[in-house]
């Protein structure tokens, strides 16, 4: 087979797109749709459209400067896509011409992609833009125009920059490089937000800079292990990103004792097998970073998503949600029943099934009075929030009964 130039960057591409594929088709298998993905999209989309069609106070009051953060934001995270691999330093090295053209048709499909994100990016922020700020269709198309060239020309910059310092002066210069970058964006964009012909003037000049970076980028020698690390983090970014909440990684600094619970004081007076074991199972998932994490995560986006929400809706969600969370503490229970020093002893059925149910409830307890107390001062105010903190209480002990009826935590026992 014979190779061209294009070829090999359209094999390459191919490869890339493939990987990224199989990466989210194992990430988002239905249970993720069904639970988190279809519902999440039905009330963001909802509450979207119920905005348009009244807006919320609070939109109108937003300074411009709040409604541009998203974009800088976007526009600071750029990159080069090169698609270079190690092996190629026995051929492209001795080829200068095609380590050129797969630079830049790289650079060409990193300006698509990021086109394509900042398009993406700008419908999100309509109703802020339209709504909140009255900015005309001229200025939305100018400013996204700017936001895409700066995002490409910080992207040139950082990757020409990448590799040269180590350490806290690595920290030094790209925290340097971020705030400059963010003074030129803001003061370009906010006084010409309402002058979309200037602003695309603005955005005319950051292209030029940017196709004067290209240019010298193409020029650049002895940046071929650069370009070949920065590759291998933007092609593995997707797998990164999924697997990061389900990998352990290994603490920077490590602690005799844990945070909590240093002195492994009881927490019940109780000393049944029952208790013991929950007593175990919640030290063990609140000296987890990653599952202090998780728990924070769900009920901030739960939070999120009532708030949010009309009245009668964010009731119905209050009681939904916990349902979902319960439904991961028994399979972290499951797991964690499993571990080398829990499965030697001999436990009765019924101890784990109240170690199970204990450390549930409790685990989940603080998370659902907040809430149920959140989604009642939504409906009704203070004395609704009240009275529906209290409902909380007996409506997750008889939620998560149920759940430890129906995944019966004894079915893994070994």
């Amino acid at each position: 087979m014979k190779w061209t130039k294009r070829g090999l960057f359209h094999s390459r591409l191919t490869g890339s797109w493939i990987k990224n594929f199989k990466a989210w088709k194992m990430a988002l298998d239905w249970t993720v749709w069904v639970y988190f993905l279809v519902p999440g999209t039905w009330i963001a989309a909802g509450t979207y459209l119920e905005w348009w069609r009244e807006e919320p106070f609070w939109l109108t009051q937003l300074p411009d400067w709040v409604v541009l953060l998203p974009l800088l934001f976007f526009a600071l995270g750029g990159g080069l896509r090169v698609f270079l691999h190690e092996a190629d330093m026995l051929f492209l090295l001795q080829r200068r011409e095609w380590l050129s053209s797969l630079i830049r048709y790289g650079a060409f499909y990193t300006l698509l992609m990021q086109a394509a994100g900042t398009a993406l990016l700008c419908g999100v922020l309509l109703l802020p833009l339209v709504k909140g700020l009255g900015l005309s269709s001229g200025s939305i198309l100018a400013l996204g125009m700017f936001t895409l060239v700066m995002k490409f020309a910080i992207g040139l910059i950082q990757n020409m920059m990448f590799g040269r310092w180590k350490g806290l002066q690595k920290l030094g210069v790209d925290l340097l490089t971020a705030l400059l970058a963010s003074a030129v964006y803001l003061t370009a964009a906010l006084p010409l937000l309402y002058e979309p012909l200037w602003l695309l003037l603005a955005a005319l000049a950051a292209a030029a800079a940017g196709a004067g970076l290209l240019r010298r980028k193409l020029r650049m020698k002895g940046t071929f292990t650069a370009d070949v690390e920065q590759e291998r983090k933007a092609s593995a970014v997707v797998t990164e990103m999924l697997l990061t909440p389900v990998m352990e990684k290994k603490p920077l600094i490590k602690l005799e004792k844990p945070l909590v619970f240093r002195q492994s004081g009881r927490i019940f007076r109780k000393s049944d097998a029952g208790t013991m074991l929950a007593e175990m199972r919640m030290k063990a998932f609140l000296r987890k970073f990653a599952n202090i994490r998780l728990w924070v995560s769900f009920f901030a986006v739960s939070t999120a998503a009532i708030a949010a929400s009309p009245g009668w809706l964010g009731l119905l969600l209050a009681g939904t949600l916990p349902l979902l969370a319960g439904s991961w503490l028994q399979q972290h229970w499951k797991e964690w029943a499993k571990e080398p020093f829990i499965i030697q002893f001999n436990w009765e059925d019924e101890s784990l099934r109240q170690g199970a149910f204990l450390s549930g409830w409790l685990l989940l307890l603080p998370g659902v009075i907040w809430l149920f107390l959140l989604a009642g001062w939504l409906t009704g105010g203070l004395m609704m929030s009240a009275v529906m903190a209290v409902s909380g209480v007996f409506y997750w002990w008889t939620m998560n009964k149920l759940l430890n009826t129906i995944m019966d935590p004894v079915t893994n026992k070994e």
